[in-house]
């Protein structure tokens, strides 16, 4: 339930808190993931673009805005706005085997779209399956998109008081949006610089503008740990013991030392997954899917690809993943050569032979595409993706701390990738002695209204709430 998602994630939080007042080192990543050279490597680009310097970003929610662009070019904004909106409903539908389903803005922050969609689905009592969205956002971010619910009026959701949420816009649309139904997102980050060089800036935005930028999947792409993609080549493989490892066991610097700790307690004990589960049970939110796994493993131990059936999206995830880093291989090796295709096929059944002629030490021609015990991760579509992406800038303004950056991406293309052709850029803690800290209103900035009407229209937690997630 997201009501309780929400009080674990914040008794996780506070546990963390708890052990720091004795051991601030527990509640620390050793080497948080920063979009610099040596964590991208660890995901497959070794490609290194010259950079202008160094940035920091997500220092706050308001840093970082995310608003959808939707099939129709309307920009979905974060900005405060009536419940219903009746001028956007579609006409009743002539086959009357189809059905109006209420489709509506969602504004967020500090929720991934996966923990915002699980609160929406628990305050109106649905399955998550009722409710469908075209694109994820960023959770540490003020982030708006459009969300289609089955089976509810949209007078329900007048009684809601979602922590952090609020809807608007609501309408009526024949038959639900789904994944992919956007054409991208408008995007308006506060990169807090350490010194800047503004005509440095403007010729390589110049050249960005005429050729693109390198369209590498991103660290988003790849979990917290960096770990998602070696969980994905192990699926792929067939070898599900040691994809579970993996998952459960699988032991990152870049993730808070105490949850490592957990880890390596559970590679001790490894197979007793009462005990295992007893150990990850302390901290019920950043194992959420971990506990899945191994509340499967306790019915059936020995049954590794039944775990991996009980975390479906995040097999899913670590399945695409392995993709991923494989495409940014081949994009730096065409990058350092300068020989850059115009598009590159993801990795599948079609291109596995290109790709293990580019990638030899993989292993690629031992892939198994059709896994019956994993049947609901399907069959790879043939798709390829262009190599460069372009980026329509409507503005790049300075502040006494840094750079605002106001522009638009197709959907699939990241904002933090077009970000890292020109900074180093780092986000989390520690933040860097050289990051200006004062609060900026980047929306004020630009010439929209100030971002306080949208943050005042947040149903608020208690201010002590508030702090442990935008500490999260």
């Amino acid at each position: 339930l997201m009501a309780t998602i929400l009080e674990l994630r914040l008794a996780d939080i506070a546990r963390l808190k708890e052990l720091s007042a004795t051991d601030p080192t527990l509640s620390e990543a050793e080497e948080p993931a920063q979009f610099t050279r040596p964590f991208l490597e660890k995901i497959g680009i070794f490609y290194q673009p010259q950079l202008l310097g160094e940035g920091y970003i997500k220092h706050s929610y308001r840093d970082f805005i995310v608003e959808e662009i939707t099939e129709n070019g309307q920009v979905i904004s974060i900005a405060p706005g009536p419940l219903t909106d009746h001028q956007l409903d579609s006409p009743p539908p002539a086959d009357r085997t189809k059905k109006l389903r209420l489709e509506v803005d969602m504004v967020k922050q500090g929720f991934s779209t996966f923990e915002a969609i699980e609160q929406l689905a628990t305050e109106l009592g649905l399955d998550l399956n009722q409710i469908s969205y075209a694109g994820l956002k960023d959770g540490k971010a003020i982030t708006a998109q459009r969300v289609s619910i089955n089976q509810v009026m949209v007078d329900r959701l007048s009684t809601l008081n979602l922590p952090n949420i609020f809807l608007k816009n609501g309408h009526y649309r024949v038959g639900m949006g789904n994944l992919g139904e956007l054409i991208g997102n408008r995007f308006t980050i506060l990169v807090r610089t350490k010194s800047i060089n503004q005509e440095q800036i403007s010729t390589r935005l110049k050249g960005i503008g005429e050729q693109g930028f390198l369209n590498f999947f991103s660290l988003q792409r790849f979990g917290g740990r960096l770990l998602s993609h070696k969980i994905g080549k192990q699926v792929m493989l067939g070898r599900h013991d040691d994809a579970i490892r993996l998952l459960l066991a699988g032991v990152s610097p870049h993730e808070t030392r105490a949850l490592q700790d957990l880890r390596q307690q559970a590679i001790s004990i490894w197979r007793d997954w009462e005990k295992i589960g007893q150990l990850f049970g302390q901290y019920p939110y950043f194992f959420q899917h971990e506990l899945k796994a191994i509340e499967s493993l306790k019915i059936y131990p020995d049954d590794m690809a039944a775990a991996l059936r009980a975390t479906p999206d995040q097999t899913k995830m670590a399945y695409s993943a392995y993709g991923s880093y494989c495409f940014n291989q081949v994009l730096s090796q065409q990058a350092t050569t300068g020989q850059i295709d115009p598009s590159i096929a993801l990795l599948g059944p079609e291109s596995v032979a290109w790709y293990d002629r580019l990638l030899p030490e993989e292993g690629l021609k031992q892939l198994r595409w059709h896994q019956p015990t994993l049947n609901f991760l399907g069959r790879p579509r043939s798709r390829s993706i262009p190599a460069r992406v372009g980026v329509d800038i409507h503005s790049v303004t300075p502040t006494e701390v840094g750079l605002i950056f106001h522009f638009d991406l197709t959907k699939g293309a990241y904002a933090t990738t077009f970000l890292a052709e020109l900074f180093g850029l780092y986000q989390g803690r520690p933040i860097p002695s050289w990051v200006h800290e004062e609060s900026v209103d980047i929306r004020a900035a630009i010439g929209y209204p100030s971002i306080e009407t949208t943050e005042q229209a947040f149903p608020s937690l208690p201010a002590n709430l508030e702090e442990d997630i935008a500490d999260d």
